[in-house]
């Protein structure tokens, strides 16, 4: 009885100049030569090595937006302290939030527009403090005072194949009041 193959085998063996016969011998050779043969191994070689390359370059992406985020959160800090410079105790020139209050100051960093990182998720923590003293006080928004703004912000890191991380970014701006 004739064994049927879906390929022919015969054909296989002949490119590979290996003769078929029943030695044993012969076909312990036959299978260390295939052995030998390199014939699949650079797709092998190709896939562990796009995927070691792909995680990389998903790092890179990864650390690259963070880094972009944190510029954010420092840009929202300097804007919210310019915000409540321009608008101390002496302010005459804007018609809304004059003087700013904190909240104010929130509510204009928590609004700001930046692509790609939610502003409403800022974290907005003014501090008003007199320039001689550097004593805390309570409305201490007069020219000459000092206002410092710490903002943060929780940056959620998602990579493949790993575990939800949050990463908390801060930073702090302060100036003096002017108006």
């Amino acid at each position: 009885m004739k064994a049927v193959f879906p390929f022919r085998l015969a054909g296989w063996f002949g490119m590979r100049g290996i003769q078929q016969t029943g030695n044993t011998q012969q076909s312990e050779s036959r299978d260390r030569n295939l052995l030998r043969e390199e014939t699949g191994g650079s797709m092998i070689e190709m896939v562990l090595s796009s995927t070691v390359m792909l995680a990389i370059l998903l790092c890179m992406v990864q650390v690259c937006l963070v880094l972009y985020a944190y510029c954010c959160t420092a840009m929202a800090a300097r804007e919210g302290t310019r915000y409540a410079i321009v608008r101390g105790s002496a302010c005459s020139s804007f018609a809304t939030a004059c003087p700013a209050t904190v909240a104010n100051v929130q509510s204009y960093v928590q609004g700001l527009r930046f692509p790609a990182v939610n502003a409403a998720a800022f974290g907005v923590t003014p501090t008003y403090s007199a320039t001689p003293s550097g004593s805390s006080c309570s409305p201490c928004n007069s020219p000459g005072d000092q206002v410092k703004i710490q903002v943060t912000y929780s940056y959620p890191i998602a990579l493949p194949m790993v575990s939800k991380m949050t990463l908390s970014l801060s930073s702090t701006s302060q100036m003096t009041i002017s108006q």
